[in-house]
């Protein structure tokens, strides 16, 4: 710990002594700020050795540090226990701070005038990082020395665990780099001039942070099973907030530089870009939300810290933006007498993506809204984020129809009616697609025509500009592969269909126009395997299996997809039941017991026999053991009682440990649990039945079949819109390092 401590220390040193050498470089000889690059590269190179350090701790089982025992084992792979630096809160926070510094440098070099106030900043948000780490650090010791670890859990035990969280927090901290540089350029009284020196950045953390949740919903939709790439999850929608903050202010940043507009929000969007990272970490680690996401971090201990750090980064943009507003709004170009449509386009793009930002950020942090004005705090369902996606979604498809038919003719030319007509066309088809795979809704029909439109005049667009030697082909790059984005949302998401099935050896059930079987139930190590042979929109087989994780006692059940053109077959095992061969109509038989099932969404209520309940919320107090509790309020002749049935890990798998009320002989159990859509299956017993004994049972295996069609389109559009920022911010830095040269 002497050693983990002393680095942490030192860097918070380090960060002190190049915030106050900035400091005297202000109007001073070049000596003081060659001194402060010296100190920012030690910065860079004392956290690189602190993540390298804590990296060994790991490689090398140093379960007398609580972090590294929290996160491995002696058995786990060198690949995970590489990754488990950054699997936990810790960890995070350290490579957060060491990518910082990192950006810091290279900020140094290309920030030109700005680069002593740009690094001053810097260094007071290395700050906060250090405050945070002293707080909640890797390297404190564990009370006991343990033989061996508890391990990763398991659902990070994948490939993408290695490449995933590093990039999205590279991407967190190169949003500081236009924050900083914005900063730098209030502080020397330069309102407009600092966005040619932050555009680039812009555009890179636009980039890095995009391609770290693309790679997030891809690793979501192959390993976690719950069906999709988005759960609109408030973990998930928090690293939306800055990445759509990014997105407008990339626009932004290019009407600025095209008419002079948005010079004030510009310096708004900045800030906001880099806060909203901050809030997205108070929201995800504060422990706020950890009643209404599994991905949230538990506990309140950060709360303060994470709190006052949020406060006071916020009160010094608003200082700033303030300070200035005077002269910003007094350079904004009045282009009332222009005929030019591009700013409106440019202008109407930004409004979209902060519509779309209020949609998400109302949602996800309504279960805190709802919690401060009404009695039960409750998130929003899965609906809303639908249909207000949709509301800015349709409009956003047809700016990206319009622009390249107005941007891409010649200075006062008319525009190409055969892209126009090639445009309506793909529109056509692609509404046609999406209505041969059931949709039917005039929205979704809509966005889906837009979006095929889009694609082409974006498409043909960029093939042009590819060819003809121009370099702004990477804009429609990009808005090409958003485009098609738009595609495949409606047609994966509103053309999937599953199926919930519950099948022993031997049967078979119906799902989106096939039938699958099971033709087995194996038993191995740590569970069961069920083999599945399906036909329809695919023929094959699979081999679904139901895990156990020994040392966190946590079912780990991972998806089986199977690929091609037309769609994926998903497969998403749910438990291992074990179930009543003959099963008796309700109130008859010896038992005297009436019983049954449903599912119910949080926050609906139902009736099961005589007994009206309400789902309340997930109980996530146990998370970490692998428990999951269902709240639910039972009412009964009057009175209500809170009860709460559990999943609890087993040898087999997760398993349900019922609740019973008191006023009532009524039991209550958790079948299956879909915390994306935020429902579970429920079961119920009336009366105090034997036991069901062995001999009364069968093994069948519970599971979810799928058909998505053309979800690949998803996957495409995630690739092309990541190749096209990153390119657009290639080119944008070349050009600064070629004026260096100069």
């Amino acid at each position: 710990m002497i050693f983990g401590q002393t680095l942490i220390l030192t860097l918070l040193i380090l960060n002190v002594v190049t915030f106050g050498l900035y400091l005297m470089s202000l109007g001073a000889p070049d000596g003081w700020r060659r001194a402060g690059r010296s100190a920012q590269w030690l910065k860079a190179a004392v956290g690189a050795l602190a993540v390298f350090y804590l990296g060994t701790l790991f490689v090398h089982n140093q379960f007398a540090f609580k972090y590294v025992y929290e996160n491995s084992a002696s058995a786990q792979e060198l690949l995970y226990k590489i990754s488990g630096v950054w699997a936990g809160q810790e960890g995070t926070f350290l490579l957060w701070l060491f990518f910082l510094s990192a950006v810091g440098v290279a900020v140094a070099y290309a920030a030109g005038e700005y680069e002593g106030w740009a690094l001053i900043f810097m260094s007071a948000l290395e700050v906060s990082i250090c405050a945070l780490l002293l707080k909640s650090n890797p390297f404190q010791l564990s009370p006991e020395v343990a033989a061996d670890g508890l391990g990763m859990n398991a659902l990070l035990k994948n490939p993408w665990m290695a490449i995933h969280p590093p990039i999205v927090f590279l991407g967190y901290a190169l949003a500081a780099a236009p924050f900083v540089i914005f900063l730098a350029g209030a502080a020397k009284g330069d309102p407009a001039a600092w966005a040619r020196r932050a555009w680039p950045w812009a555009v890179l953390s636009w980039g890095v942070l995009g391609i770290g949740i693309f790679l997030g919903s891809y690793w979501a939709y192959e390993v976690l099973g719950w069906g999709g790439y988005w759960g609109w999850d408030p973990v998930e929608n928090a690293s939306l907030f800055p990445w759509i903050a990014l997105g407008a202010l990339v626009h932004g940043l290019f009407l600025q530089g095209y008419r002079r507009k948005y010079v004030f929000w510009n310096g708004a969007m900045a800030a906001a870009a880099y806060i909203l990272v901050l809030f997205s970490a108070f929201l995800t680690r504060s422990g706020v939300l950890s009643e209404f996401s599994v991905h949230s971090f538990e506990g309140l201990s950060l709360y303060v810290p994470l709190l006052t750090i949020l406060i006071a980064t916020g009160a010094l943009a608003v200082a700033l933006l303030a300070a200035q507003a005077r002269k910003t709004i007094k350079l904004e170009k009045n282009d009332s007498e222009k005929t030019d449509a591009r700013p409106a386009f440019l202008s109407w793009t930004v409004i979209f993506f902060w519509i779309f930002f209020a949609f998400v950020f109302v949602g996800t942090n309504f279960p805190l809204i709802s919690r401060a004005l009404m009695e039960n705090a409750s998130p929003v369902q899965t609906k809303y984020y639908n249909v207000t996606s949709m509301a800015v979604g349709v409009p956003f498809a047809v700016l990206l129809l319009l622009c390249p038919l107005y941007f891409a003719r010649r200075a006062g030319g008319k525009i190409s009616m055969a892209s126009l007509v090639t445009g309506i066309a793909a529109g056509i088809a692609a509404a046609a697609l999406c209505f041969a795979i059931g949709v039917r809704h005039p929205a979704l029909l809509l966005f889906g025509f837009a979006g095929g439109a889009a694609a082409a005049t974006q498409g043909l667009t960029f093939v042009k500009y590819l060819f003809s030697g121009k370099k702004n082909f990477t804009a429609y790059m990009s808005h090409l592969g958003a485009a098609l984005l738009f595609i495949g949302f409606v047609v994966s998401t509103a053309g999937t269909k599953t199926e919930q099935l519950v099948l022993a050896p031997g049967e078979t059930g119906r799902y989106a126009g096939g039938e699958i079987t099971v033709v087995g139930i194996e038993p191995h190590e740590h569970g069961y395997s069920a083999i599945l042979k399906f036909t329809g929109k695919q023929s094959g087989e699979a081999k679904l299996t139901f895990v156990s994780e020994e040392a966190r006692g946590m079912a780990v059940n991972r998806p089986v997809v199977r690929n091609s053109a037309a769609g994926d077959v998903y497969l998403s095992p749910t438990q291992i039941v074990f179930r009543e061969n003959a099963v008796e109509a309700p109130g008859s038989g010896s038992s005297g017991s009436a019983h049954g099932s449903f599912s119910i969404r949080m926050g609906e209520t139902a009736t099961a026999g005589k007994v009206q309940i309400k789902f309340e919320k997930f109980d996530l107090e146990k998370m970490k053991e692998g428990i999951v509790g269902v709240v639910i309020k039972a009412a009964y002749d009057g009175k209500e009682e809170e009860i709460i049935p559990q999943l609890v890990p087993g040898p087999e798998g997760m398993s349900s440990q019922e609740a019973s009320m008191k006023s009532v002989e009524m039991s209550f159990g958790v079948l299956s649990i879909d915390p994306a859509n935020k429902e579970v299956e429920l079961g119920w017993r009336e009366g105090q039945g034997p036991a069901v004994s062995a001999n009364d049972t069968m093994t069948a295996a519970a599971f979810t079949a799928g058909w998505k069609p053309c979800i690949w389109i998803v996957w495409l559009g995630m690739i092309v819109v990541s190749a096209g920022i990153m390119a657009a911010a290639l080119r944008r830095f070349m050009r600064i390092l070629s004026k260096r040269a100069a």
